[in-house]
């Protein structure tokens, strides 16, 4: 491919590639793994010309197009590690900016959560800095969580969390993951169907682990409890929490069809009737009916 060809050339620059991409990104006639491509070449441009910004972002549309079947393929030339490196270098520059020192991490954490606030790449790179940097416990936490809730405000943001954790170098081990990354790690192998990862993330989650989460990931893991056969657990799951633990109803939809797949057909129409009354819309009103009447054919 020209462009691949042209990424290698050191007089282009990087908005000089990225310019000459948008054709080819626009029109729709590249497939995915063509576009993590050109991605991963405008990361490496970039890098070049140390324009951390657009490396980082480069190189987040990379490997949330490469997909899990091309992970290790040297011929995309896509790798989750890559992405870490670029957060870690910007991470890095920004910290030499506004003059942070390495160690004190909550003058860090604090500059993170200042620019997360307007969605800045930045804090992402920050955020993913702290989590692998600092040894503190309470920060290297802290900055787990601000990454995944950094990300999961983005589009494609799972399938980035999901390669960062799954699929990198650095976190070979499913079972030394942190209890917080599990269940938005849950939603993302659930969305790839890599059912036998999202079974193996449930083991770090135990009964008071899971009754803390929050609604949004409620379901998910509930989800991946049916889908191992427990669901008793994943119904109690469901049922418990305050109003900020509540399942919204798109999770409970999610839910009722895991336990329709499982052949729980009366307790997915309950499930249902429950949807059916948090519903807000006239269109989420009869998607829900229809979906009670199948379960209860």
């Amino acid at each position: 491919m020209r462009l691949l060809l042209r990424a290698r050339d050191a007089a282009v620059e990087p908005v000089e590639l990225l310019s000459e991409m948008g054709p080819l990104l626009g029109e729709g006639r590249l497939v995915s793994v063509e576009r993590a491509q050109l991605w991963a070449s405008l990361a490496e441009v970039a890098a070049r010309y140390r324009d951390h910004e657009v490396r980082v972002t480069a190189m987040e549309q990379a490997v949330a197009l490469r997909g899990v079947q091309h992970a290790g393929d040297r011929l995309v030339g896509v790798r989750a590690d890559a992405l870490w490196d670029a957060y870690l270098d910007y991470a890095a520059a920004l910290g030499n900016a506004s003059q942070l020192l390495v160690g004190r991490f909550d003058d860090w954490l604090a500059l993170a959560g200042k620019r997360a606030e307007g969605g800045d790449v930045g804090a992402r790179a920050l955020y993913a800095y702290l989590s692998l940097q600092s040894s503190e416990p309470r920060v290297a936490e802290a900055a787990r969580s601000g990454l995944v809730n950094a990300l999961v405000r983005e589009s494609r943001g799972l399938r980035i969390l999901g390669a960062l954790y799954l699929d990198s170098r650095r976190h070979r081990e499913i079972d030394a993951l942190a209890p917080s990354l599990r269940a938005p790690l849950v939603a993302y192998a659930l969305g790839e169907s890599r059912l036998d990862v999202a079974a193996r993330l449930l083991e770090g989650l135990d009964s008071e682990t899971r009754q803390a989460l929050p609604g949004t990931w409620r379901a998910p893991v509930a989800v991946a409890l049916i889908g191992s056969d427990r669901v008793d657990e994943a119904l109690r799951l469901v049922d418990a929490g305050d109003a900020a633990g509540a399942v919204p109803v798109d999770g409970l939809v999610q839910v009722a069809m895991a336990l329709q797949r499982a052949g729980e057909y009366a307790r997915a129409a309950d499930l249902l009737e429950r949807a059916l009354a948090s519903a807000e819309s006239p269109w989420e009103r009869r998607e829900l009916l229809l979906l009670a009447a199948q379960s209860e054919a």
